[in-house]
């Protein structure tokens, strides 16, 4: 069995062979490229491939490339890529890095790509858009309704 770890863990800073000997030395043996910028700079023309070549020369398989689902984080105009998205440029430029990422993939060594899909109002800080459901049952701490706003008044 390999075990794995995702490069988001250094996704903050622009990804460096010493990542990847970290990651080989806490005893992994493979990694998810986090294929998104400052991390890797998706926008030139190989970088995908590359890292996967660098992943390799530590000794690391590369598992999975996670597709891109910002363009660039930090970004003062930050806002998550949507393939759904209703404005036509901002649904163009989110399909044009997701194909530039996937067409990599496998030449970085990944058999699998992981996509999100991310929803919500165009022109939001994509904080919006971001949603979570839970299919467990909620906690003692859960916040509940007061007694008097759950109880109907009667006269």
């Amino acid at each position: 069995m390999r075990i794995g770890i995702s490069t988001h863990v250094f996704a903050l800073w622009p990804l460096k062979e010493r990542y990847f000997n970290i990651i080989r030395d806490a005893g992994f043996d493979a990694v998810e490229l986090w294929a998104m910028a400052p991390h890797i700079e998706i926008e030139t023309p190989g970088s995908v491939v590359y890292m996967g070549n660098m992943a390799r020369r530590a000794g690391l398989d590369v598992l999975t490339v996670h597709l891109p689902f910002y363009r660039r984080y930090g970004d003062p105009d930050f806002r998550y890529l949507n393939l759904g998205d209703p404005d036509r440029d901002a649904a163009k430029l989110a399909w044009r890095l997701t194909a530039r990422v996937l067409a990599q993939a496998f030449g970085a060594g990944a058999q699998t790509a992981v996509l999100h899909g991310i929803g919500g109002a165009p022109g939001t800080d994509g904080t919006s858009r971001v949603s979570t459901s839970t299919t467990s049952r909620p906690s003692s701490r859960t916040p509940r309704r007061a007694a008097s706003s759950s109880r109907s008044k009667t006269s």
